[in-house]
């Protein structure tokens, strides 16, 4: 209901009660009332239709998406069960993580060939990237304390394997790996 516009059903029922118990009304003014409620139900009604063809456009995108990502023989065989898919009001929202950063482009571009895409979103996060970022910043530790890191990444988890000889180093190696946000460690 807009603002200042006061509910049909009250004030309709309110002038059948005065007509009923004898009370006077305008029988032009209760026609109006009745043809302006009339008009908001259907404008409610058509609103509701709007929201749910909208609803079924981007249920009907989402599978198109869900397909396009199969259809991508590399994706199937990798990444396909680990992109989340969401599509609101045609645009469309990619979400968790892949192997490889050329993985998260096939997926964009999957999706961008779609009929009705809007818009992508993505949010995949790449391993590859992960591993060189973890890599990095592990770089400094291996430098100053005299130690060797092996750094692996499966869909954003983390893995440490090495040797050190003190549990301070492993705690400040476990701390810069699981530093980076969206990351598991």
């Amino acid at each position: 209901m807009g603002k200042g516009i006061e509910p049909c059903t009250d004030k309709i029922q309110e002038q059948d009660e005065e007509n009923i118990y004898g009370g006077s009304t305008n029988d032009q003014a209760s026609l109006a009332e009745f043809s302006r409620c009339n008009d908001q139900s259907l404008l409610s009604v058509e609103e509701q239709n709007v929201h749910h063809l909208a609803d079924k456009v981007d249920a009907s995108i989402a599978e198109k998406v869900d397909r396009a990502l199969w259809n991508n023989g590399v994706l199937r065989s990798t990444d396909y069960r680990e992109i989340d898919v969401d599509v609101k009001d045609g645009v469309v929202f990619l979400s968790g993580h892949v192997i490889s950063a050329s993985n998260q482009q096939r997926a964009e571009d999957a999706v961008r060939t779609i009929p009705g895409v809007l818009d992508v979103k993505s949010y995949l996060v790449p391993d590859d990237n992960i591993m060189r970022e973890v890599a990095g910043a592990l770089g400094r530790i291996e430098r100053l304390y005299g130690v060797k890191f092996f750094t692996g990444v499966q869909y954003g988890v983390v893995g440490l394997h090495g040797e050190v000889g003190s549990a301070t180093v492993r705690s400040l190696a476990e701390k810069y790996a699981a530093n980076f946000p969206g990351y598991a460690a």
